[in-house]
């Protein structure tokens, strides 16, 4: 198949001696342009003309004569299309309006936005003149920037426009880290009518796909929201979809992928000679998520839960190798590409519009980052933009859109062990567990991979990294006796444990009050009970665990609106801090804070005392709150103080 490329200007037809001309002038969608675009006319009918007065009105009275190029068209009638009629009256029998026409020139009755067979016709002389390749009657490619495009000094009749489907990029720079060609397609195939002395407008419609990437976020529920992930016991793990959500080192986190199937005019199968429609999804994965490439599913026409849905027979899965080949560890620097089988996707034509849900799993690994900036998940969609194969361009083409991110957090809290007379004391030989439940048995306490010290050689703070059972076994079979349960205070007191997952509450800024405020009370997640199991010698051993709440807070300025995310333009820089609890309330069963003091530091003191302490009230000891706010997110460390004597006590930073 062959189709004649001109150089990018006019090149009209033969005009007779009494010829009329009119143009076509083409317009990019919103803020696209049509840069690198290429466009191709050809005459399918020429046509004449004449106005006059019928019953007192005025009309317009029109006359077709086929191009005698597509002549082999109406004869063979290749894709059934025309039936009994010939290609002049299947044209006219879509127009509601024929024989009279007198408010729209643009067509013979055609160009009804959106008509499905004059899509399909289209489509159809689209593929005829790429297989018999006739020659366009003028050609042209949209400069640097161009908004529009027009074909002038064109002899008045009926054409099909066709159109690479190529397009610039959006106004303004590309999003940072897309692709340099991360732009927009939209195959071009128009039937219009050029007239005398008029302009032909064309506005185009970008079709280009696009894609969307959400992570689970447990701190969102929706009652509303059906489509998520499911616990071992096939319950659905409260939540919603959103663009950031944080946890634990070792705890799984669910994503999903949304498109839909494209329009693909132009693009067919092998049954027509065709090379099908080029779609792939391309996924980087920060060094801190681990895939599970076991957990990849694919859905074209609703999402997971529909098509569990016995009911409903409209949603169905793709699997692969059938339908998608699933490359892990591409050579492209990717964590993993689903690269769909063309002649396999092009069959999805017929369904155009229907929605492409993708989902698979990861873990978060030892290699997370702290914090900020967290741990990204990137993903693009690559996809067919020229159905056109020609002797300069012999292999089909594709373009990219741009990224898009989610983000994974996990935070990180410190304790000091001192004197309860003085905080300046510090205490060594200590030991703790970290329960994730007040009643948990000490052998199902957090495991830890103990890191290099931080601090000074004379006041060294002992660092540990959160890890599950399976990293354990990963961690001990590479470095045997590197892994522990059991926390152990330094000279400094201090202990840093990094990688556990948060509660969530709003914490923003009061321009009026001129003070850090929380908004709400905090969710049940991210609560800890450190629980001591060997005290400091010449000290007596805590009876009762501290309760402690790690916070991620979304921060915003009064002043904005503020993104719900947490992740939009709208955020503003927070404060790291220390909250400590001076007084609480008993509000449904729990104990809430009710007062609060703002430390400097994010790490809280665990004092001990050479007397016996008596428990407080409730059982659950001294309890402490702390915020450490952050740019985007606000990571903190909550308790609860309970007991009268606990809030007369100084309470100094570190």
């Amino acid at each position: 198949m062959a189709l004649t490329m001109l150089a990018t200007v006019f090149a009209g037809l033969s005009a007779s001696a009494n010829a009329q001309f009119g143009s076509i002038t083409i317009q990019a969608p919103g803020d696209l342009t049509l840069e690198g675009q290429d466009f191709y006319v050809y005459q399918v009918f020429s046509v004449t003309y004449r106005d006059i007065v019928v019953n007192g009105e005025n009309v317009r009275r029109y006359a077709y004569e086929l191009n005698p190029d597509f002549q082999g068209y109406e004869d063979n009638d290749p894709n059934g299309i025309l039936g009994t009629l010939t290609l002049r009256e299947y044209i006219l029998a879509q127009n509601t309006d024929y024989p009279y026409r007198d408010t729209d020139p643009g067509a013979f009755g055609p160009d009804i936005p959106g008509s499905p067979a004059m899509i399909a016709l289209s489509e159809s002389l689209n593929q005829y003149v790429i297989n018999e390749g006739l020659s366009e009657v003028a050609t042209a490619t949209g400069g640097v920037g161009a908004k529009t495009l027009q074909f002038t000094d064109l002899e008045i009749g009926y054409y099909l426009v066709l159109g690479t489907g190529y397009a610039g990029v959006q106004a303004g720079s590309p999003p940072p880290d897309s692709s340099t060609d991360a732009q927009v397609i939209y195959p071009v195939h128009i039937l219009v009518t050029v007239l005398d002395e008029e302009d032909t407008i064309v506005a185009l419609k970008a079709d280009a796909p696009t894609i969307d990437k959400e992570i689970w976020n447990h701190h969102f529920d929706d009652d509303n929201v059906l489509d998520g992930p499911k616990d071992a016991g096939e319950d659905r793990i409260e939540g919603d979809w959103w663009r950031w959500n944080d946890v634990s080192i070792g705890d799984e986190v669910f994503f999903r992928l949304s498109t839909e199937v494209p329009k693909m005019p132009g693009y067919y199968g092998d049954d027509e000679d065709g090379f099908g429609y080029l779609f792939s999804v391309h996924d980087v994965m920060s060094e801190g998520l681990t895939f599970d490439n076991t957990s990849v599913r694919i859905f074209v026409g609703g999402t997971l839960d529909q098509f569990e849905d016995s009911a409903n027979t409209t949603v169905i899965e793709l699997t692969a190798p059938t339908h998608y080949d699933l490359i892990v560890g591409p050579t492209d620097g990717h964590t993993f590409d689903i690269v769909f089988k063309p002649l396999e996707f092009v069959k999805l034509k017929e369904r155009a519009g229907d929605p492409i849900y993708i989902y698979y799993k990861a873990t978060l690994n030892t290699s997370a980052v702290i914090e900020l900036p967290g741990n990204p998940n990137d993903v693009y969609l690559e996809y067919s933009n020229n159905p056109f194969v020609t002797e300069d361009n012999p292999e089909p083409s594709t373009t990219k859109t741009p990224w898009s991110r989610v983000i994974v957090y996990t935070g990180k809290m410190s304790f000091i062990k001192v004197d309860e007379e003085d905080e300046l004391a510090t205490l060594p030989g200590a030991e703790f567990l970290l329960l994730r439940n007040a009643n948990d048995d000490d052998d199902d306490a957090i495991w830890f991979q103990r890191l290099p010290d931080a601090g000074t050689s004379a006041n060294p703070i002992y660092v540990y990294r959160v890890i599950s059972n399976a990293q354990r076994t990963v961690i001990e079979a590479a470095t045997p006796d590197s892994t522990t349960q059991v926390l152990v205070t330094p000279q400094s007191g201090e202990v840093r444990i990094l990688g556990l997952g948060a509660g969530y509450d709003e914490y923003k800024y009061d321009n009026i009050e001129d003070k850090w405020e929380f908004e709400g009370t905090p969710d049940q997640y991210g609560i800890y009970w450190l629980k001591e199991i060997k005290a400091p010698d010449g000290y007596y051993l805590r009876k009762d665990p501290i309760m402690a709440q790690l916070l991620i807070c979304c921060v915003y300025s009064e002043t904005y609106i503020g993104s719900v995310d947490g992740l939009g333009e709208d955020s503003v820089e927070a404060v790291w801090g220390l909250l400590l609890a001076l007084e609480t309330a008993e509000q449904n069963g729990q104990t809430i804070a009710v007062e609060w003091v703002v430390l400097p530091e994010a790490a809280f003191y665990v004092p001990n005392s050479a007397s016996p302490e008596f428990p407080g009230t409730g059982g659950i000891g001294r309890n402490i709150f702390i915020v450490a706010g952050i740019s985007l997110m606000g990571f903190a460390l909550v308790g609860l103080v309970v007991t009268s004597a606990v809030r007369k006590k100084k309470v100094a930073a570190k």
